[in-house]
């Protein structure tokens, strides 16, 4: 008999720095766009998802072509055998 190992649940962390985390003492915490202008030194961030993800929306749009093709096929061939 085969048996797998159980998965573990233990709380994961990611892989940041510590300056990454901030302390919640009273302070606010700090906006992502300024923390991003202030590691960047740019104060305007523009956020365009078309141009941001072009090549996924490409993909997709492929990949659904192809899906759409598959499934015709698979109609005609159905209709055949």
């Amino acid at each position: 008999m085969i048996t797998m190992s159980k998965k573990s649940r233990r709380l994961r962390t990611p892989n940041l720095p510590p300056e990454a985390y901030f302390v919640a003492s009273g302070a606010a915490a700090p906006d992502v766009a300024t923390a991003v202008a202030s590691v960047t030194g740019d104060t305007a961030i523009p956020l365009d998802m078309r141009f941001e993800y072009k090549e996924v929306i490409g993909d997709l749009r492929r990949t659904f072509i192809i899906f759409i093709s598959m499934v015709v096929v698979m109609l005609a061939l159905s209709f055949v055998i």
